[in-house]
Order: structure tokens, then C-alpha cells, then sequence
């Protein structure tokens, strides 16, 4: 998988071990679900945080971000075969115990892409095309 399908692998200590996270599409519809969200509603969530104009009024909900790398994780395990080893209960008490896994969450999440698009809004580098 490329940099931008938002595949990450992330060492736990907890565990002693990397765990896999594909955050996409299935990912955020597994969100979605278990929030009773359409997709299209996803912001609703508080997974953004929350918006006046240009300015952030409140900062992304971090259980949210969890949840959805939860489902990121059930994603990555369902498309190597296997099922998921942690309930989210397991894995929210996983993620207690680092620094900064939401941050790096929040990261791959942002820079991945649904249906084509990437949810920062930057575009990829496109290579020009040779001049004639």
C-alpha cells in the first residue's frame, strides 16, 4: 500500500507489539455506524472539532479520533483475513498508556483519502507533464 491509503503500522508498549491501521472509507463507515452518523454527517461526530468560519472554536473530540482508529484497525485486520483481537474497550485502554498515539492518529487519518479525496485538503504532487 502507498503513503497515501492510510495503512500505518504503530508499536504499542502495552502490548509489545505494532498494530495495523487502514483508515479509509471502511474505517469511516464503521465510524459512522457506530456513531449513527451518515457519512456525510461525520463532522457531527466532534471528530474535527468544531467550526466557526475559518476559526477552530473547539479542538477534535479524542475519543472520537480513538474510535475511529479503532475501526482503522478492525479495517486493517479484515483485509489480511483475520479478525479483530481487541473489543474497542481493549483497545482505548491500549492506546491509555502511549504519548502522542493521537496525534500520530489524527495525522494518517487526515492525510488519507475517501473515495479519492484526502480529508486536509492537500493535493498530491502531480508531476508536470514532459514539455513538447
Amino acid at each position: 500500500m502507498n503513503e497515501l491509503s492510510g495503512y500505518v503500522e504503530i508499536y504499542f508498549k502495552a502490548i509489545d507489539r505494532k498494530l495495523p491501521f487502514k483508515f479509509g472509507v471502511n474505517a469511516s463507515a464503521l465510524f459512522c455506524r457506530h456513531y449513527g452518523v451518515d457519512l456525510h454527517d461525520i463532522a457531527s461526530t466532534g471528530i474535527f472539532g468544531t467550526w466557526e468560519d475559518q476559526n477552530m472554536i473547539k479542538p477534535p473530540d479524542a475519543y472520537a479520533i480513538l474510535v475511529m482508529a479503532y475501526y482503522a484497525y478492525v479495517t486493517a485486520q479484515r483485509m489480511k483475513g483475520q479478525s479483530e483481537e481487541f473489543c474497542l474497550e481493549e483497545f482505548l485502554e491500549i492506546c491509555n498508556e502511549e504519548e502522542k498515539v493521537i496525534a500520530e492518529f489524527q495525522s494518517v487519518m487526515l492525510s488519507s483519502k475517501i473515495l479519492g479525496f484526502r480529508l486536509d485538503g492537500q493535493k498530491e504532487d502531480v508531476k508536470k507533464k514532459a514539455e513538447s
